[in-house]
């Protein structure tokens, strides 16, 4: 079974394409002061979404 949730993760992780890859940071504090930027909490987490350049999407942890 552990293959087979390992084999679903990388088919998962192939198709994404680089900007829709969330980076996880410490504060997000820099990145909700830049232009564009949302802070929402979804599922207990705080993520920063910029709806002007996704390339900055980030969550908190």
């Amino acid at each position: 079974m552990a293959t087979t949730a390992l084999l679903t993760t990388e088919r998962l992780e192939s198709n994404l394409k680089p900007e829709e890859i969330m980076k996880v940071r410490s504060s997000l504090r820099a990145l909700k002061q830049r232009p564009g930027s949302v802070v929402v909490r979804r599922h207990g987490k705080v993520l920063v979404v910029n709806r002007t350049n996704p390339q900055w999407k980030s969550r908190q942890g």
